[in-house]
């Protein structure tokens, strides 16, 4: 297999563990004295009924609900030219299959686990359907201008660049992993650690530049739709990675009356949660298989143009104020009237290009 692809994957998790504290998640490090996980020779490992999994990007949920475990997301992500496909998507519902069914007597704890797979350059359609089907959160980039920059800066990460990399030493990925976290969390610059592992110079700056770009990201929430959809919402970067730049989104947010509108930002197109007046508070990207789940024969046409006004008319956002050992907080925003036609123009849009 390639290298970068993996290294490019490898680094996009990293970056969407970090957002994901906004929304009230706890990356999780190292297996300490959990009985669920272990660690092995590359990295994390999670306890299966038939296997042990590597997954290194992993993050407990603070809260817990009634009438059920604690909530355990394993996250995955895809950095490829093409779409990812239902391969990918095959393999999480195996893997979540085999660990959700993991239990030993005489143990104490036992999780309620999710698996979301992140892909910067979104699914397949048959990716999209299969997932949804088997309770896999597919989760596409592509189309969200405020990681524009992250996803530019982690293309430039190539083949070439990594030639030099130690691959003769065991367990350079899993160092290079631990680097990249340390400084995501601890916003430092990581050149003297990343020498240890890269030779070139190149290489580094480049490493160096999506740190940079990732650390000017001030945060994410997950927004859940009527029945549990999951997508994204990316505030504009701030510069610095503090909550400042979501709190005075989610102020506006309240106010109601939002659109989700596909816009055109240097020669792309990307969808946007806007406010009445136009002003952009967060951009995201939404799975077609939202809308597709709804088609309807013509004789059913208002069923279905119903249905999907419901299912996005409000979105429902979990997040955290003070950061990550604050309270949590639960939001409500509610979309206008108008807000499904606009999205239906802009998947028109999309398909005519």
């Amino acid at each position: 297999m390639p290298l970068a692809p993996q290294v490019r994957g490898m680094l996009l998790e990293e970056f969407l563990l970090q957002l994901l504290r906004t929304s009230g998640y706890i990356p999780i490090e190292a297996s300490n004295a959990d009985h669920t996980l272990k660690a092995g020779a590359s990295g994390l490992e999670i306890m299966g009924r038939g296997t042990e999994h590597q997954i290194d990007a992993i993050a407990d949920y603070r809260l817990t609900h009634p009438f059920g475990y604690r909530q355990r997301l394993l996250v995955e992500a895809k950095f490829y030219k093409d779409r990812s496909g239902i391969e990918v998507i095959r393999n999480a519902v195996g893997v979540l299959k085999d660990v959700s069914e993991f239990w030993r007597k005489g143990d104490r704890e036992r999780f309620h686990y999710h698996y979301a797979v992140f892909s910067a350059s979104g699914f397949t359609p048959r990716a999209e359907a299969y997932a949804f089907a088997h309770d896999v959160y597919p989760i596409p980039l592509w189309r969200s201008a405020y990681l524009r920059n992250v996803i530019h800066a982690l293309w430039g990460i190539r083949e070439g660049s990594l030639r030099r990399m130690r691959t003769s030493r065991p367990g350079y990925l899993k160092d290079l992993r631990a680097v990249v976290r340390s400084s995501l969390r601890n916003r430092a610059r990581t050149s003297e650690e990343l020498a240890t592992i890269l030779e070139e110079y190149a290489a580094r700056t480049l490493f160096d530049n999506f740190l940079t770009e990732a650390q000017r990201v001030s945060g994410a929430l997950l927004a859940v739709t009527a029945s549990g959809f999951v997508i994204m919402l990316v505030p504009p970067g701030e510069g610095l990675a503090t909550n400042d730049g979501v709190a005075g989104n989610i102020e506006r947010a309240r106010q109601g009356d939002l659109r989700i509108h596909l816009r055109t930002v240097r020669s792309g197109l990307f969808w946007f949660l806007e406010t009445r007046a136009g002003e952009r508070l967060f951009s995201l990207d939404i799975p077609p298989e939202l809308f597709r789940k709804y088609e309807r024969p013509d004789g059913q046409r208002q069923t279905w143009y119903q249905a999907k006004h419901d299912e996005l008319r409000h979105l429902q956002v979990v997040w955290a104020p003070n950061g990550v050992d604050g309270p949590l907080r639960l939001e409500h925003f509610e979309l206008s009237a108008q807000w499904l036609q606009e999205v239906r123009e802009g998947l028109q849009r999309m398909h005519e290009t």
